[in-house]
């Protein structure tokens, strides 16, 4: 089996910042790939300043119940990312993809959830209640300022181009993944999430932040982050009257 590429072994139902109705592999929503595929909501976008952006999107899931509002504000060292009115009755479990980790062919990054290193052998799932923060080894961590339910799993994929698309290359690639994401259950009716991605960031306690997140119903949720003076709310980016003017080093990731 080759190992030189990721890419077709990946689960593409568990993309990173994805909202996901489990359904099994192979089942093609939409039409083929690269099928257009219409959509009748229109709030969808974002805005920038040059260095800092908010994005937002109102998600109606392709061929299914699944609805959802959703924003991501792009910091100078992490990102914040909220949702809010997440709701489905197609009787799929729903899930938001926390992280969706490529580890390489024979990766074995250890996984710190609130200070517990956690198990580094394949096929260790773990659900884990009231969580703050957790960190990849090596990658990045988040922090969930209102703590959460998380779930994880370690795995090896093997998978071929040909199983995404028609006519591609049968040759087999396995690598392996650490998933962290977030259930919310068979059904939700506005579940939400709130959680600080910071790539790249070390295992040690964090510069002073503060993303206030809270779902009112179907809106979107506010964020704050004071050390950059901004703010932003549906999409829209405020910037307060001082600018920073250094990027932060030696990130870092751990209590909120």
């Amino acid at each position: 089996m080759k190992s030189a590429a990721a890419g077709p072994d990946l689960n593409s139902g568990r993309l990173l910042w994805r909202r996901l109705r489990r359904m099994r592999r192979g089942c093609v929503q939409g039409g083929a790939a690269g099928a257009e595929v219409c959509c009748r909501l229109t709030w969808v976008g974002g805005t920038t300043d040059g260095e800092f952006a908010a994005i937002g999107r109102h998600l109606r899931g392709v061929e299914s119940t699944l609805v959802a509002k959703e924003s991501w504000f792009c910091l100078n060292d992490s990102i914040v990312c909220l949702g809010a009115g997440i709701t489905d009755s197609g009787g799929e479990i729903t899930e938001t993809v926390v992280d969706n980790r490529n580890l390489g062919t024979a990766g074995t990054n250890a996984v710190t959830v609130d200070g517990l290193r956690q198990p580094v052998d394949q096929g260790w799932s773990a659900a884990r209640d009231d969580v703050g923060w957790a960190h990849i080894e090596g990658h990045g961590g988040c922090v969930f300022p209102g703590r959460a339910e998380l779930k994880a799993l370690r795995e090896e994929r093997t998978g071929a181009w040909k199983d995404i698309n028609i006519g591609q290359a049968a040759d087999p690639y396995t690598h392996r993944y650490l998933t962290l994401w977030a259930d919310h259950g068979t059904d939700p009716t506005d579940a939400g999430y709130a959680y600080i991605l910071m790539p790249g960031s070390r295992h040690r306690p964090p510069s002073p932040r503060e993303a206030l997140a809270e779902s009112v119903g179907q809106h979107h949720r506010p964020a704050r982050h004071p050390s950059s003076r901004v703010s932003g709310h549906g999409g829209q980016l405020e910037p307060g009257h001082a600018r920073q003017t250094h990027r932060q080093r030696g990130r870092q990731c751990t209590d909120p």
